[in-house]
């Protein structure tokens, strides 16, 4: 009998953690201004702007900007939304949300398509 690639997964994590951290190298091989690409093999990396507290200091939800520039010399920008957990487990940790990128002029946000389009 023969288990199933996904229970093998979820019974030993190191396969699953090997195969995930292949995958990164590759879509970073691949794909040089994708997240994977700038972190692992990036020229550089600045933070525009300060940590941004919705609510201020009492606020659960925080975000700031990040600028990349790829191997091949692109630029990227990175908004980085960060969450604060309000209950157990881990009370009071911050954890990544999401990460939006923004296309190569630095927007974050379609300007110029109009409606209708498509690629």
């Amino acid at each position: 009998m023969h288990s199933s690639p996904i229970l093998e997964r979820a019974s030993n994590p190191v396969l699953y953690f090997s195969e995930f951290i292949e995958s990164c190298h590759e879509t970073a091989e691949e794909f040089p201004t994708s997240f994977y690409g700038v972190a692992m093999n990036g020229l550089s990396w600045n933070i525009e702007t300060e940590i941004n507290r919705v609510g201020g200091d009492e606020g659960w939800i925080a975000t700031h900007v990040m600028k990349t520039i790829s191997s091949d010399g692109r630029m990227r920008k990175w908004q980085w939304e960060l969450r604060k957990n309000k209950r157990p487990p881990c009370l009071g940790c911050w954890k990544v949300e999401t990460i939006a990128s923004s296309d190569r002029r630095g927007d974050f946000e379609a300007t110029d398509r109009g409606t209708g389009w498509s690629d």
